[in-house]
Protein backbone atom coordinates (compact mmCIF):
# COMPACT_ATOMS: atom_id res chain seq x y z
CA UNK A 1 0.00 0.00 0.00
CA UNK A 2 2.88 2.53 0.55
CA UNK A 3 4.58 1.23 -2.43
CA UNK A 4 1.37 2.62 -4.41
CA UNK A 5 0.81 5.71 -2.64
CA UNK A 6 4.40 6.94 -3.45
CA UNK A 7 3.90 5.57 -7.02
CA UNK A 8 0.44 7.93 -7.03
CA UNK A 9 1.82 10.70 -5.34
CA UNK A 10 4.88 10.91 -7.75
CA UNK A 11 2.61 10.17 -10.51
CA UNK A 12 0.25 13.07 -9.45
CA UNK A 13 3.39 15.60 -8.75
CA UNK A 14 4.82 14.78 -12.85
CA UNK A 15 1.04 15.40 -14.22
CA UNK A 16 0.20 18.75 -12.51
CA UNK A 17 2.76 20.08 -14.78
CA UNK A 18 0.50 19.24 -17.61
CA UNK A 19 -2.09 21.72 -19.09
CA UNK A 20 -4.55 17.96 -20.45
CA UNK A 21 -5.55 15.17 -18.88
CA UNK A 22 -4.11 11.91 -19.60
CA UNK A 23 -6.96 10.28 -21.86
CA UNK A 24 -9.00 7.05 -20.59
CA UNK A 25 -7.21 3.69 -21.64
CA UNK A 26 -9.72 3.23 -24.83
CA UNK A 27 -7.49 6.33 -26.31
CA UNK A 28 -4.42 5.91 -27.60
CA UNK A 29 -1.55 7.47 -26.12
CA UNK A 30 -0.45 10.53 -28.54
CA UNK A 31 2.77 9.88 -30.70
CA UNK A 32 6.25 11.05 -28.84
CA UNK A 33 8.83 13.30 -30.65
CA UNK A 34 11.05 15.52 -29.81
CA UNK A 35 9.02 18.38 -29.37
CA UNK A 36 7.20 16.81 -26.80
CA UNK A 37 9.97 17.43 -24.57
CA UNK A 38 9.28 20.91 -22.35
CA UNK A 39 5.25 20.46 -23.70
CA UNK A 40 2.53 20.73 -21.11
CA UNK A 41 0.80 17.77 -22.99
CA UNK A 42 1.08 14.10 -21.33
CA UNK A 43 4.10 12.04 -22.60
CA UNK A 44 3.61 8.21 -23.44
CA UNK A 45 5.77 7.59 -20.55
CA UNK A 46 3.43 9.36 -18.63
CA UNK A 47 0.32 8.07 -19.56
CA UNK A 48 1.50 4.25 -19.43
CA UNK A 49 2.48 4.92 -15.64
CA UNK A 50 -1.01 5.98 -15.18
CA UNK A 51 -2.72 3.45 -16.67
CA UNK A 52 -0.40 0.85 -14.76
CA UNK A 53 -0.68 2.05 -11.76
CA UNK A 54 -4.79 2.21 -11.64
CA UNK A 55 -4.54 -1.46 -12.56
CA UNK A 56 -2.06 -1.70 -9.88
CA UNK A 57 -4.29 -0.37 -7.44
CA UNK A 58 -7.63 -1.52 -8.73
CA UNK A 59 -5.90 -5.19 -8.15
CA UNK A 60 -5.23 -4.02 -4.94
CA UNK A 61 -8.94 -2.67 -3.93
CA UNK A 62 -9.55 -6.29 -5.39
CA UNK A 63 -7.09 -8.17 -3.24
CA UNK A 64 -9.58 -6.51 -0.10
CA UNK A 65 -12.28 -8.15 -0.33
CA UNK A 66 -10.67 -11.28 0.20
CA UNK A 67 -8.57 -10.58 2.93
CA UNK A 68 -10.16 -11.92 6.10
CA UNK A 69 -7.38 -12.33 8.17
CA UNK A 70 -6.41 -8.68 9.28
CA UNK A 71 -8.39 -7.35 12.27
CA UNK A 72 -11.04 -5.24 11.72
CA UNK A 73 -9.76 -1.78 12.06
CA UNK A 74 -6.72 -2.70 9.63
CA UNK A 75 -9.74 -3.59 6.97
CA UNK A 76 -11.45 -0.23 7.25
CA UNK A 77 -8.04 1.99 7.46
CA UNK A 78 -7.11 -0.28 4.33
CA UNK A 79 -10.60 0.51 2.38
CA UNK A 80 -10.00 4.37 3.73
CA UNK A 81 -6.74 4.54 1.70
CA UNK A 82 -7.95 2.37 -0.83
CA UNK A 83 -10.91 5.42 -1.68
CA UNK A 84 -8.81 8.08 -1.04
CA UNK A 85 -6.32 6.93 -4.21
CA UNK A 86 -9.80 6.40 -6.60
CA UNK A 87 -10.39 9.96 -5.82
CA UNK A 88 -7.04 11.24 -6.55
CA UNK A 89 -7.11 9.29 -9.95
CA UNK A 90 -10.03 11.18 -10.80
Amino acid sequence: MVHLFSRLTRLISRVSRFSKSIPESGSPPPPTTEQDKGTREPTREVIFEARSLRDDVDAWIESLQLATLEHERVQVGNRAYAYAMKVSRC
